[in-house]
């Protein structure tokens, strides 16, 4: 922890230095350190739109696609955002249920009609969830969707926090069903304006809808470029709008 916490600083100090305090040969020399962390595979130093430096250890490349896992939710969320800025979604206040309709249980809970889309981007749709202990069960089901809605409630919408990969995944069913194309189509175009954004693959459920919240492959540098786009409010180098600003103050 106290080597961790050194390297931090040292980083942030020189990241936060005058430019002309700033040298490469110092932030060599820290990416060197960093080689003692097991557990480290890339690193990539950036500020004001600009890499500064970047490393990969023990065979990673910053290039390279990797799965980002639950970071992929963040994707999701800016699509969301997108589809909402596009007309395709009314907002974060529309109810769920009658765009899955066709996979809600025979006799619904009627908390499920009041479950929002801002609910399952704020992991606060009351449903049990489906990560953790539970998430294997939900990945073995035949229909991922009718899965995650069949989950007994354990809140009412709106009531606390529960980490579930499965209100993820509902949000890219709505996506896919709205739009009436791939959450992955639907990545490559609307967020494929930013420079460096490239989304490698996905995995699929087995009805074909990308998983969502989950097994996303990007590099850390198509990562950098994602993050760009909050760090610039939406906005591209090129000044080309690709995430409503008004989306990501409200994220």
């Amino acid at each position: 922890m106290t080597r961790s916490l050194i390297l931090l600083c040292a980083v942030f100090w020189l990241i936060a230095a005058p430019a002309d305090a700033r040298t490469m040969p110092e932030l060599e020399r820290i990416l060197d350190r960093a080689a003692q962390f097991g557990a480290l595979e890339t690193v990539i130093i950036a500020q004001s739109g600009y890499t500064l430096a970047e490393r990969g250890y023990r065979g990673h490349s910053p290039g390279a696609p990797t799965n980002i896992k639950s970071a992929s939710k963040s994707v999701i969320s800016a699509l969301v955002g997108i589809a909402i800025d596009k007309g395709v979604l009314s907002g974060t206040d529309q109810k769920i249920a009658p765009l899955l309709a066709s996979d809600l249980p025979a006799d619904p809970d009627p908390r499920l009609a009041e479950i929002t889309i801002g609910n399952l981007l704020s992991m606060q749709a009351g449903l049990g969830r489906t990560s953790g202990p539970f998430y294997g069960r939900w990945v073995a089901s035949a229909n991922w969707v009718r899965a995650a809605l069949a989950r007994p409630f354990a809140d009412d919408p709106g009531g606390r926090m529960l980490y579930s990969t499965g209100s993820s995944h509902l949000l890219s069913a709505i996506l896919t069903r709205t739009t009436g194309r791939s959450t992955l189509a639907l990545a490559r175009d609307w967020l494929g304006a930013q420079p460096g954004f490239v989304l490698s693959g996905w995995d699929r459920d087995p009805q074909g809808i990308y998983f969502g919240g989950n097994q996303m492959a990007m590099s850390p540098r198509a990562l950098l470029a994602f993050g760009e786009l909050y760090r610039t409010r939406g906005k591209t180098a090129e000044g080309r709008h690709v995430i409503p600003a008004a989306w990501i103050d409200q994220s």
